[in-house]
């Protein structure tokens, strides 16, 4: 098996807009962005597209990176994955930079922010809950498959 850390730089060098890192996640950094978690509350889980449509999900780990995205594109995607969580589901993100916070904000009611210093780059987490299903954007209609 290849070190993840020779992947992920070679993907950076390879694509870098499509890469958030040149760096793999910590492990430091996964544990503490899932530690905040009641796992005994969770009965879905999704970790990919597929799942997440095929049913509402109760937690949703993200670590798609936003920066790279268009304006448009990233609105769709975050609601979409508002829209798939439950009422009580969780949405837990880790992001290199900021772009992912406007989006957030626009399409959960409850959102809690961290930083991960032990991380290459220092890394921004998020805990987003209570998931509006018609979300604040100004200007950007939203056309949902459900």
């Amino acid at each position: 098996m290849k070190d993840t850390g020779w992947i992920a730089a070679a993907e950076f060098v390879r694509h870098p807009s499509m890469v958030g890192s040149a760096f793999p996640a910590s492990a430091r950094m996964v544990r503490r962005m899932l530690a905040p978690l009641d796992w005994s509350k969770i009965k879905a889980l999704a970790i990919s597209a597929q799942e997440l449509a095929a049913q509402p999900t109760a937690f949703l780990p993200a670590c798609l990176p936003f920066s790279t995205l268009g304006d448009a594109e990233a609105e769709i995607i975050m609601h979409e994955t508002a829209l798939a969580l439950r009422p009580t589901g969780v949405l837990a993100a880790y992001q290199m930079r900021t772009a992912i916070r406007h989006l957030i904000d626009r399409n959960f009611a409850q959102v809690r922010r961290d930083l991960e210093w032990c991380n290459i780059p220092p890394c921004h987490l998020y805990w987003a809950a209570s998931p509006f299903k018609a979300p604040k954007i100004a200007g950007l209609q939203v056309i949902s498959s459900q």
